[in-house]
């Protein structure tokens, strides 16, 4: 496990002032959709970035390398943000919320399984 040291100090009984070490998790977010805030936008041509992956998350392949990447990075934890469904209120239908891909398509949540199998692995 990886963490990044934070020193304070901290006056005990004594008030004499010590060093503690602390230490603080890193933690990453994802979501199993092309677009979480923005819907959308991963279209359009104009906030296209060229490592921008997020088409691709239906590939168990995105999951792994970002299981990696993470692991590289010195990341705890990653949490994934999920849903039972789509978001059907806007006129009654899915149809606003496929198109426009607004936390479309889900994934299942399946693939954490494999990734952790993976990255047990020695690489």
């Amino acid at each position: 496990m990886t963490s990044v040291p934070i020193h304070s100090s901290i006056n005990g009984d004594s008030g004499v002032s010590s060093r503690v070490k602390k230490q603080i998790l890193l933690n990453a977010f994802d979501m199993s959709t092309v677009g979480h805030l923005s819907p959308g936008q991963w279209k359009l041509s104009v906030f296209q970035n060229p490592a921008d992956k997020s088409a691709t998350k239906r590939d168990l392949n995105y999951w792994i390398d970002l299981a990696k990447l993470l692991e590289r990075g010195g990341i705890n934890a990653l949490f994934l943000a999920d849903t039972y469904g789509g978001y059907d209120t806007y006129e009654g239908s899915l149809d606003n919320c496929i198109r426009r891909a607004a936390q479309w398509p889900m994934t299942d949540p399946t693939i954490v399984g494999k990734v952790l199998i993976i990255e047990e692995s020695p690489s």
